[in-house]
């Protein structure tokens, strides 16, 4: 390790959100990131609710890119994801803080973030009664392990490795669920049948 340096130092821009009401919600347009969407490392859209396009011309500065970094200001405070590729129309609601980073490898940043030396830190200046908030200046100035490039590769490779892991299990569970509603359905040998197709193609 080469020392730490300031979350500010490894930002090139930042956002911080926009109170989209409610009655802006729609059926078709921009998927709206709110903090109950942001999970430890994961960034869920499955149930996100959507805006139109012109109320997301209110704030364009907080539309998300791939290797942004989300953090959550509020509630269940300092959880960390990075955008993953593919998020191509997704704007941020209030208490989000949207930082694109720099000179850091951002999968390696949500991690350091979301692990005990970012927790420790966001914990300790986190403020309020009921429900903790983070002002951004106090996240900005959060301490980060400065790594060397050839350690950032390493683990990212490491990250990615387990997401990848964690969507075939996901997939494995998938098929074993719908084995068994075949094998009520029909017979267990159709449900065997099933889960050996469904194994080949994961080998190809």
């Amino acid at each position: 390790m080469l020392g730490y340096t300031s979350l500010r130092n490894l930002t090139q821009s930042y956002s911080t959100g926009f109170p989209f009401d409610s009655s802006s919600y729609t059926d078709d347009g921009y998927d709206l990131i709110r903090i109950n969407n942001i999970k430890k490392g994961v960034l869920q859209l499955d149930n996100a609710v959507k805006i139109s396009l012109s109320d997301v011309k209110k704030s364009t500065k907080d539309i998300v890119k791939e290797n942004d970094i989300l953090i959550s200001m509020s509630g269940t405070i300092g959880n960390a994801c990075k955008v993953p590729y593919g998020i191509n129309r997704a704007i941020i609601n209030q208490r989000i803080l949207k930082i694109t980073p720099q000179n850091y490898n951002a999968d390696v940043l949500a991690l350091l973030i979301n692990s005990i030396i970012g927790q420790i830190q966001l914990e300790r200046v986190g403020t309020g009664g009921v429900q903790t908030n983070l002002s951004i200046n106090d996240m900005l100035d959060i301490l980060i392990p400065i790594l060397s490039q050839e350690t950032q590769t390493q683990i990212a490779d490491l990250v990615k490795q387990s997401f990848v892991l964690k969507s075939e299990s996901e997939k494995l569970l998938e098929t074993a669920k719908r084995a068994v509603e075949i094998a009520i359905e029909t017979n267990e040998q159709t449900a065997i049948d099933y889960i050996n197709s469904n194994l080949e193609k994961g080998l190809k």
